[in-house]
């Protein structure tokens, strides 16, 4: 009897000590300590913050409903319409970088032409006056001076002449035509040409040239009454159904171009076009002293619209997936990120997420937000004063 009075006796001390034990843990509960700028801090004891260093302000848990609102802003509608407040939902979707680069047309290098002198001479007339000009095979382009043409046009036509007076030696004579013919062709002569000289019996010092290709003259190196020299570059013609956009690249935004990569270009002076273009050369060195690189990039122009010279922009899209996203106005950046999720009618709760990548319109959320809640895209801001001065009362208040 008196074992079980002892046992009854020691099992009511401890269901008192755990009752006291309790109701102390339950009293030190009454209070924590927060950061007013990031509520997920909390600490049983006054200090600053880890993550700002703020001071940390007491708030009495005893007063806080079943959900902690210390992080929360109460707006009626009316102080919602002056706030401008606007929301849109917390979604999944495709998401992808992009990056904008500044160009400049240029022609296809791949399609131009180099069209040199055929003839040592003076240039006597430029048909061609400036670079731009579009110009089709068989077009004048210029006419030149050469005595040395005129010499082989006489020795021409003197084998010619040679036929009626020794048919003994036809054989003889024919190749002395024929070689002479040769070499009108080969200082640029058409068969138009020659057989106008064979039909006039006149040779002529002043020859004009005509051109064999169709495009435009992106480069004019001669200019009238110059000498040139057999073989020197006088016009470099361009076919332009393809054009390049040359575009300078920081260092940091090369690894995502590759020769092949796809971008999207607009021309500064056909805003309404957008045209589809391909990397088609990277320079493996970068420029002297510069901190850029130049790529360059390949578009069709079936109309002949772009021309060298215009302005470009460039666009290429990298980084491409599926993920969580909030509109970029959304987004608070201050020591930390932080968006503001209406929980309810009224009530908005500030969070601080963790972000990945973004562009104009939107950014990617890697924590602190689920998909489908709403997030507040316009009146942030005063969202966050009204949490500010908040704060500061429960601040004011505790001491």
């Amino acid at each position: 009897m008196k074992i079980n009075i002892t046992i009854l006796t020691i099992l009511s001390l401890l269901l008192i000590s755990s009752c006291k034990k309790e109701e102390h843990q339950h009293a030190a509960a009454e209070f924590y300590y927060t950061c007013p700028m990031h509520p997920s801090v909390r600490s049983d004891k006054p200090g600053a913050c880890p993550v700002c260093n703020m001071e940390l302000v007491k708030v009495e848990s005893k007063n806080e409903s079943k959900e902690d609102h210390s992080n929360m802003v109460m707006l009626d509608e009316e102080k919602q319409v002056l706030a401008n407040i606007a929301i849109d939902t917390v979604k999944l979707t495709t998401i992808k970088t992009q990056t904008t680069f500044v160009g400049k047309v240029s022609a296809n290098e791949n399609k131009a032409t180099i069209i040199t002198a055929r003839v040592k001479g003076r240039i006597d007339r430029l048909f061609i006056r400036q670079e731009g000009e579009q110009i089709v095979s068989g077009q004048a382009l210029y006419s030149i001076y050469s005595e040395e043409l005129l010499a082989d046009q006489n020795d021409y036509l003197s084998a010619m002449q040679q036929l009626d007076k020794f048919p003994a030696q036809q054989t003889t004579v024919n190749e002395l035509i024929q070689s002479g013919r040769k070499k009108l062709q080969l200082w640029g002569m058409t068969e138009q040409q020659i057989k106008a000289l064979e039909k006039n019996q006149q040779a002529s010092a002043l020859l004009t040239y005509y051109s064999g290709y169709s495009g435009f003259i992106i480069k004019l190196l001669v200019n009238e009454g110059e000498y040139t020299e057999i073989g020197k570059p006088l016009f470099q013609v361009a076919n332009l159904g393809t054009v390049w956009i040359e575009a300078e690249v920081y260092v940091n935004e090369i690894r995502y171009l590759n020769v092949g990569t796809e971008a999207s270009v607009k021309i500064d002076a056909l805003p309404q076009k957008i045209f589809k273009g391909k990397i088609v050369f990277e320079n493996p060195t970068l420029e002297e002293n510069s901190k850029v690189n130049v790529v360059r990039f390949q578009i069709d122009n079936e109309n002949n619209l772009i021309k060298p010279g215009m302005m470009a922009r460039v666009t290429i899209d990298y980084n491409q997936k599926e993920t969580l996203v909030v509109p970029k106005e959304a987004l608070l950046i201050g020591r930390m990120k932080m968006v503001w999720i209406e929980v309810e009618p009224g009530m908005f709760e500030s969070r601080t997420v963790e972000t990945g990548i973004e562009n104009k319109s939107f950014v990617e959320i890697l924590s602190g937000v689920s998909e489908g809640e709403r997030v507040v895209i316009t009146g942030a801001y005063l969202l966050n004063s009204e949490f500010i001065l908040k704060r500061g009362a429960v601040k004011a208040h505790s001491h």
